[in-house]
């Protein structure tokens, strides 16, 4: 529903949805690029998993790849796009042993991808820089300047630990763009280390789970956002970020036994067992 909104904003005002440096974002719910991004790239990650997993149609599944692809080209969201692929081969990967539907995609995938970067490899390039210069491409379009900042600045041991509070998550007026830079100013290295246990107990309990459409969404919620966080912010404070992270907790926080039970079932709702002496009537 998010993403009908932003391109029906895009084809009633698109000087204004593309306003952002020809970039696309919301105009009916103003949300900026990387926003757009984040919810084109769950949705289509998502369903791409559930299709490995036999749980929805083919044809979801190109709708939602063809809306997906078209919306991430359109923000220009280079780090979305990259957190997207690399959520995918995780997540696609922990059903590759047991999915004859993901080894042919996964292998069709990396044999097309060699073949466009072979013929497109000056348009992808052009895309990628999106006209900037080598200078601004090292210096992440400005963002280590901001973090070279931060971590020059005079700090109390209080400070330090606990940070400075929640804020709007720049310093010296610049955006930091940066979760973990953020967290650090806002949260302190106490904040930081609470994310990073936080992430690590969902991966850790993801592992633990059996192989299925369950724990494969989980996986690549978790590697999307820590890929993402690299250049955006939200983990540290209530953002879609936290929220992802949550559905990708609740996913994997069953009980082995149910878990076993569940990806049995192609993660459905396990069957009640009948007893033999009941009748089922037809």
């Amino acid at each position: 529903m998010i993403l009908v909104l932003v391109w029906l904003g895009a084809l009633v005002a698109p000087g204004v949805a593309f306003s952002f440096e020809g970039r696309l974002s919301g105009t009916i719910w103003p949300i900026v690029p990387p926003q757009v991004a984040h919810y084109a790239a769950i949705l289509l990650g998502c369903t791409v998993i559930l299709w490995f997993s036999r749980v929805v149609t083919g044809r979801t599944m190109i709708i939602t790849l063809a809306g997906g692809l078209a919306t991430l080209v359109a923000t220009h969201t280079r780090t979305g796009l990259l957190a997207v692929v690399l959520g995918l081969i995780v997540g696609g990967g922990s059903l590759f042993v047991g999915h004859a539907r993901v080894r042919r995609t996964m292998a069709v995938g990396f044999l097309s991808a060699f073949v466009v970067w072979t013929v497109f490899s000056p348009v992808i390039v052009s895309w990628l820089t999106r006209g900037q210069s080598s200078q601004d491409l090292a210096q992440l379009t400005g963002r280590t300047k901001v973090w070279d900042a931060v971590a020059e600045r005079r700090t109390t041991t209080v400070q330090e630990i606990f940070g400075t509070g929640l804020g709007d998550k720049s310093f010296g007026g610049l955006p930091i763009d940066s979760n973990w830079v953020a967290t650090h100013v806002e949260l302190g290295r106490l904040g930081v280390a609470l994310v990073v246990a936080f992430l690590l107990v969902i991966v850790l309990t993801a592992l633990t789970r059996p192989a299925g459409p369950r724990r494969a969404i989980a996986l690549f919620i978790i590697v999307y956002c820590i890929t993402a966080s690299y250049t955006e912010t939200g983990m540290g404070d209530a953002s879609p970020y936290l929220l992802d992270l949550t559905v990708a907790a609740s996913l994997v926080a069953v009980p082995p036994r149910i878990a076993r039970r569940l990806a049995t079932a192609g993660g459905g709702v396990p069957t009640v067992p009948v007893r033999s002496n009941q009748t089922v009537s037809g």
